[in-house]
């Protein structure tokens, strides 16, 4: 693997305290919707996803034609 990129395991295991609400106090570790770039917590309220794992980085979130094709390929098998 290039060490420009960050192994999935690596993202968040050296200082995880720091992603997903630790830097920011107040904000929730889980998301219950995503759309594009924004994120929804479980009481509705909206943020701007400025961490995105690297395929939500290129796409967004569900995407309706990423989603199409998706939902195609598994009834395809």
């Amino acid at each position: 693997m290039s060490d420009a990129v960050a192994g999935i395991t690596s993202t968040g295991s050296k200082r995880p305290e720091v992603l997903f609400g630790g830097a920011v106090p107040g904000v929730p570790r889980a998301m219950v919707r995503s759309e594009g770039c924004r994120v929804w917590d479980a009481q509705g309220r909206e943020y701007l996803d400025l961490i995105m794992g690297l395929g939500a980085v290129a796409l967004g979130y569900a995407d309706p034609q990423v989603t199409e094709a998706a939902v195609a390929a598994v009834r395809a098998g």
